[in-house]
């Protein structure tokens, strides 16, 4: 599984974790959360690394932001971040291995937006977890 796919699976997990839930459910969902904890860590502070590495700065040094609240890159670095970027979210990180089934995750209101990021996790049925 890619980084980016870990970052993106936890930031959906992050919308669910204070819904109410069954106790099972819940409990793996807290599984996944802490297995995935460190490598979501790991993603935002390089991300932030790369950022201020290429980022265009101000007389005072600080980060120049695009007039959509975005941190402007320097012109001539632009090649040079988004390569840092496409190698950082093509790392390959550990396997999760805890699937939940449909059935499972009935109880739950989910939006599709939501849900998308969990769909490699959905197994169709128990036997597969």
């Amino acid at each position: 599984m890619k980084l980016q796919t870990i970052e993106t699976l936890h930031s959906s997990l992050t919308q669910l974790k204070s819904q109410e839930m069954p106790l099972r459910l819940s409990y793996k969902f807290s599984k996944l959360l802490s297995k995935i904890e460190k490598d979501s860590e790991f993603f935002t502070e390089k991300t932030r690394e790369v950022i201020l590495k290429y980022a265009e700065k101000d007389e005072n040094g600080d980060l120049v932001q695009t007039e959509d609240g975005n941190i402007r890159i320097q012109t001539d670095k632009i090649e040079e971040a988004n390569k840092a970027m496409m190698e950082l979210n093509d790392i390959e990180v550990e396997d999760i291995n805890i699937t939940f089934t449909l059935d499972e995750l009935e109880s739950l209101s989910i939006a599709p937006e939501v849900l998308q990021p969990l769909l490699p996790l959905i197994v169709e049925s128990e036997e597969n977890e």
